[in-house]
């Protein structure tokens, strides 16, 4: 065996043990706790009522028809479901299985781009250790799915680009389509800048062929497929999504989410910490250099344009550019490599592991309003157990600089699992809530939740419930693609007299249950509680029973 197959088993080697160690930090205590209100019950609550159903062209949302993304995210959980049951651990399951697909293909993306393999393990563990990466695997959304399949796409052009080879061209396309069936136009605005780009500074013997034309009908093929079918059913499904939830979104604030240009320029570096805090250092020292080669440009550019875009819309949340944590870990592997790191940015980086062990420390120990568990105050120890162990053995000092992240962050998503399931009130879980009615036998009244959109309850109870509409925007539903008036069943309208007799009408023939957020119901409204003998204190929530 000669010393560079010598070097690739290696690297193979290490990215497999980071990989099961990853693997164990992901799944550990994934499904701890409840689903989380808004986008994590959301999501899993729709693939529930799929299931339920066995509807899977037409999502629905407590029970009424609900468009705002393509359907693949709900497929993906549906087969979680079907695995495992519904559960919190079953809707998040595969998305603890995309990230380590994205680690891989990072992995494998930066051997191709940089044919180091030191770097593109470096790629895979500085991508992980990312607090974005970490946030986004403890939430069912459609965002981890989309930037797995941003990075495939890259992967699969740079292949193509490099050998010809026509599959690689149908991997991409393929790519290209599946994203766009989790996100819509969204997944371009990553892959294909960095195509073009990429084609620059990379000659290819690739000809345009059939090949190309196959490859573009089979991603209209696969991305067209949900769509053509709904708008076979209703032709107005066209303009809505185009103009409401593309176009709209980008433009307007319709949908609440509407932040500042500079948002994004603020929120990166904390959902990048450290990396991103010790980026512009290594960037400016090395400025000269890194603008003469073309694959960091690229990268760069890659980065900047997809930025900008994220920053002009109107309609902004932190998820949203996840996928270009990416390109930030292969541009940062291999000017680490290529450049090292100074003896201050190693020691603010075990000044930052140390502090995050001893905030779990602290944590266990001190008297707090937010609960922290003393499996913590364990796991705190380890991790500045493992911190000493790096220190001492590992002697290459880029490597030890990543593996002392890289703990922090296994620290991090391990004690989040455990916190989060001592909290589930405090971080918008309504598990505590569903576990009481289920234990006093409450599950067969019909439940009520007061000027609220609360998808979790639905999950956790795996039934439907009744919402209350007084004024709440979250409430204010799209029903204009429901083709009869079952929906009502699901949501009662306050605010019309009509909708008023009926839901006194459910109360005084049913056994309800109402829910309340935090008390908050006006004086003309509090007839509602003399339909109940008891309460059940929540801090956030109240149930009359």
């Amino acid at each position: 065996m000669n010393k560079l197959t010598k070097r690739k088993y290696k690297a193979h080697h290490k990215l497999l043990i980071i990989l099961a160690i990853c693997a164990i930090g992901l799944f550990t205590s994934v499904g701890m706790f409840g689903v989380v209100e808004t986008s994590d019950a959301r999501y899993a609550e729709i693939a529930r009522e799929m299931l339920e159903s066995g509807d899977y062209l037409n999502p629905t949302l407590l029970g009424i028809k609900h468009y705002h993304k393509p359907p693949l995210t709900y497929y993906i959980t549906v087969l979680g479901y079907s695995l495992f049951g519904i559960t919190a651990f079953a809707a998040r399951f595969f998305v603890q299985l995309t990230i380590l697909v994205q680690l891989v293909f990072i992995y494998l993306l930066s051997v191709q781009l940089f044919n180091s393999r030191k770097s593109a393990v470096w790629a895979a563990v500085i991508y992980f250790s990312f607090p974005i990466v970490l946030i986004s695997s403890r939430n069912l959304t459609t965002d981890p799915y989309l930037a797995t399949f941003v990075i495939l796409s890259m992967y699969f052009w740079v292949r193509y680009r490099k050998s010809a080879i026509s599959g690689y061209l149908y991997l991409f396309a393929i790519c290209l389509a599946l994203g766009f069936l989790t996100k819509g136009p969204l997944i371009f605005i990553g892959p294909l800048i960095f195509a073009i780009l990429y084609n620059h500074i990379q000659p290819s013997n690739a000809k345009f062929t059939l090949h190309h034309i196959f490859s573009l009908l089979l991603f209209v093929l696969i991305a067209g497929s949900w769509f053509y079918l709904l708008i076979r059913q209703n032709t107005d499904f066209l303009k809505y999504f185009v103009e409401h939830h593309t176009i709209d979104r980008f433009a307007t604030n319709d949908f609440g989410r509407g932040k500042p240009f500079w948002y994004y320029l603020a929120i990166a570096p904390a959902v990048g910490i450290p990396w991103l805090f010790i980026l512009p250092f290594l960037v400016y020292k090395n400025w000269e250099k890194i603008i003469k080669d073309k694959l960091y440009v690229l990268l760069g550019v890659g980065i900047v344009i997809p930025f900008l875009f994220f920053s002009v819309a109107s309609s902004k949340l932190v998820p949203y550019i996840l996928p270009l944590f990416s390109l930030f870990a292969l541009v940062l592997a291999q000017l680490i490599e290529q450049f090292g790191l100074s003896k201050t940015q190693y020691y603010l980086i075990v000044a930052y592991t140390i502090l995050i062990a001893l905030g779990g420390l602290l944590g266990a120990v001190l008297p707090l309003d937010f609960n922290i568990p003393l499996v913590v105050l364990f796991l705190s120890v380890v991790t500045l157990l493992a911190l000493y162990l790096i220190n001492k053995f590992i002697l290459n000092f880029s490597s030890r600089v990543i593996h002392t992240v890289f703990a922090a962050s296994l620290f991090i998503l391990l004690s989040s699992g455990f916190i989060l399931s001592k909290n589930q009130i405090e971080v918008n879980s309504t598990q505590p809530l569903a576990e009481f009615i289920l234990q006093n036998k409450l599950n067969e009244n019909e439940i009520l939740v007061y000027n609220k959109r609360l998808p979790s309850v639905s999950f956790h109870l795996q039934k439907s419930i009744v919402s209350i509409y007084d004024g709440n925007n979250d409430l204010n539903r799209e029903v204009q693609f429901e083709e009869n008036r079952q929906w009502k069943q699901n949501l009662v309208n306050l605010k019309s007299e009509t909708e008023l007799d009926r839901l006194k009408q459910i109360m005084e023939k049913k056994k309800t249950v109402l829910i309340l957020y935090k008390n908050r119901i006006p004086d003309n409204r509090k007839w509602l509680l003399d339909y109940y003998s008891h309460s059940k204190d929540y801090n956030k929530w109240q149930i009359y029973y």
